[in-house]
């Protein structure tokens, strides 16, 4: 049975869409306009945890490594904006910061399988996460981070996080070191099995197991 049949839609209405995009026309900054955008969430989806992440890559690194800043949260006691984590090549890293897609995750196993961070996740009852990239001109910037307390997410809760990563990419200047890491190339080379994502209709099982 799929969970998203019976965990509640949590749907941006018109109404609060409008009243967002007016508050976001005064903002000046990142800090101003995810305020905004946090305490919509915060109302639609409770004790759900946002964050943006800065793609800090350079050419000093590591190949096949991506490194990431944490630029704002709603959380800054359990993820400071000071926060760097390296990520290697996987299929996580791939999907976001070479194909550019959406990731959508449902279910504890999934959490454990994808952060290094799971146990703190488990602790604030997040069970699910959609990470979306930021991208200018065809370069992933960065990443919107949405973690969520429901078991399944509904089409339009996806949809809805896209729109507010779009609102939110004004404000969120790409690393002028930035070097893009990943390749199509190096991901078809990699010198081992990238380890896939479960699918959806698996996580699903999962999380309501």
């Amino acid at each position: 049975m799929n969970p998203a049949q019976h965990a509640p839609s949590s749907t941006l209405s018109s109404t609060a869409l409008a009243r967002l995009i007016d508050a976001l026309s005064r903002c000046a900054d990142l800090d101003q306009a995810m305020a905004h955008i946090d305490e919509l969430l915060r109302a639609t989806m409770p004790g759900a945890v946002v964050s943006v992440n800065l793609n800090a890559t350079t050419a000093d690194d590591a190949a096949n490594e991506v490194q990431l800043q944490r630029i704002w949260t709603s959380h800054p006691a359990e993820y400071p904006v000071t926060g760097r984590k390296r990520k290697q090549l996987t299929d996580w890293t791939a999907t976001l910061f070479v194909r550019g897609q959406v990731i959508v995750g449902e279910g504890r196993a999934v959490l454990t399988q994808t952060f290094d961070d799971h146990a703190l996740m488990a602790r604030l009852g997040l069970t699910a996460f959609i990470n979306v990239p930021v991208l200018q001109a065809g370069r992933a910037i960065g990443t919107f981070n949405v973690f969520g307390t429901r078991p399944a997410w509904h089409e339009d809760e996806v949809a809805a996080v896209r729109l507010l990563a779009v609102l939110a990419a004004q404000w969120i200047k790409p690393s002028p070191a930035l070097a893009n890491r990943f390749t199509e190339v190096a991901v078809r080379d990699a010198p081992s099995p990238i380890p896939a994502l479960p699918s959806r209709r698996k996580a699903e099982e999962t999380s309501a197991a």
